[in-house]
């Protein structure tokens, strides 16, 4: 199998969002598959802020977002789920 190359420009494009400073009444949701079944962009839920986390920064969530983060109930499958 071919390794693929990517370049270190390319890597620090895609990771910009990374070092943008998080409004702290604003859903900071970037979980894909949350983006997907609740219908918002990454980064762009318009939902009003109900719970902070500490991840690597301060990060905020609404509450349906929350149980796509960080240990919430919709984090892993449900049949993959042994509690």
């Amino acid at each position: 199998m071919r390794r693929t190359r990517t370049s270190i420009k390319k890597i620090r494009a895609e990771l910009t969002w990374v070092n943008q400073p998080l409004h702290p009444a604003k859903c900071s949701c970037r979980h894909m598959r949350c983006c997907e079944e609740t219908n918002h962009t990454a980064g762009e839920c318009t939902r009003s802020v109900e719970t902070t986390v500490w991840t690597y920064r301060l990060e905020y969530f609404c509450s349906p977002c929350r149980e796509y983060e960080w240990g919430g109930r919709k984090m892993f499958n449900s049949a993959l789920r042994t509690s």
